[in-house]
């Protein structure tokens, strides 16, 4: 599946992968998976496409290509920190504008 820690992982390591992500009862899987698959990062087959050949050709597809990928897209990992950055900022913005207006 398409998970967002499996993917992510999967992309952090650099590891070829073949996700078939879940369309229900949301695409968010589905979303992040073809956006991968166009951008080379990953093997994608859509559940309704799931066949035991299409599958077989996906992994030796992978296989030929070996261990790692060889695309070199650049995938910024690093949304934790920035939401934390991001709360933190608002949380400071929103006690100086109290501070200012002596609340």
């Amino acid at each position: 599946m398409g998970g967002y820690n499996t993917t992510t992982e999967l992309l952090a390591a650099r590891k070829p992968a073949v996700i078939i992500p879940r369309v229900e009862p949301r695409v968010e899987q589905l979303i992040r998976a073809r956006r991968l698959s166009a951008l080379g990062l990953i093997e994608m087959i859509h559940p309704e496409d799931l066949a035991p050949d299409t599958l077989r050709g996906k992994v030796e597809k992978l296989i030929k290509i070996g261990g790692q990928s060889r695309v070199r897209v650049r995938v910024d990992l690093s949304g934790a920190s920035k939401a934390v950055q991001f709360v933190r900022s608002g949380a400071y913005d929103k006690q100086a504008a109290s501070e200012a207006i002596g609340a």
